[in-house]
């Protein structure tokens, strides 16, 4: 079988691998495509993905899916170190042919956006369940939290739930130290 034919076969296996790898470990498409198999560690029915942000150099050590280690498993490139580069392209050109076709399809199904729609999800996922924002900072390999609250803090629901109770606590935003509702501030 010729190396086009095997890429034809193999693509939409390796591209819809890379989408449930972003959405379940939280990794970015360079992550994703350039992980390489020694970073996929398996404990018994466990697995992990255990890696380097490209970007920052965070680690990543983070449990996906079962059935997701066993689908990585079975993914074949003919490449003995990585997943889903080849080594007939450079890396950088792995994940901007990748890149490419996610935007294709996107676009013939009318969505507007990039396989970082599955990185977002991850993240609002875990928060919308509660999962303090540290925790998901890490695990998405942000080098600061700050990040992380720049683009999900509307989706931190536990955050949210703390200051209002804290805010409640203080008399339900009445001033409770003025007197007859008279603060002695004023705007000028």
């Amino acid at each position: 079988m010729s190396n086009l034919c095997c890429a034809a076969l193999c693509f939409p296996l390796m591209t819809t691998s890379i989408g449930k790898l972003q959405r379940w470990s939280g990794l970015s498409i360079v992550d994703a495509v350039c992980l390489s198999k020694d970073e996929l560690l398996q404990k018994g029915k466990v697995f992990r993905v255990r890696t380097k942000r490209r970007k920052t150099g965070a680690p990543i050590n983070n449990v996906i899916p079962s059935w997701l280690g066993t689908e990585l498993l079975r993914v074949k490139n003919g490449n003995p170190t990585y997943f889903f580069i080849s080594g007939e392209a450079t890396t950088k050109g792995a994940v901007s042919t990748i890149d490419k076709m996610y935007r294709q399809v996107f676009h013939k199904a009318g969505i507007d956006g990039t396989s970082h729609m599955f990185r977002h999800t991850f993240s609002v996922e875990l928060l919308k369940a509660g999962v303090d924002i540290r925790k998901v900072s890490r695990a998405l390999g942000h080098s600061s939290v700050v990040i992380t609250e720049r683009y999900y803090a509307k989706w931190n629901k536990a955050q949210q739930d703390i200051l209002d109770g804290d805010l409640a606590g203080r008399g339900r935003h009445k001033d409770a130290g003025s007197k007859g509702g008279k603060t002695g501030w004023t705007c000028s």
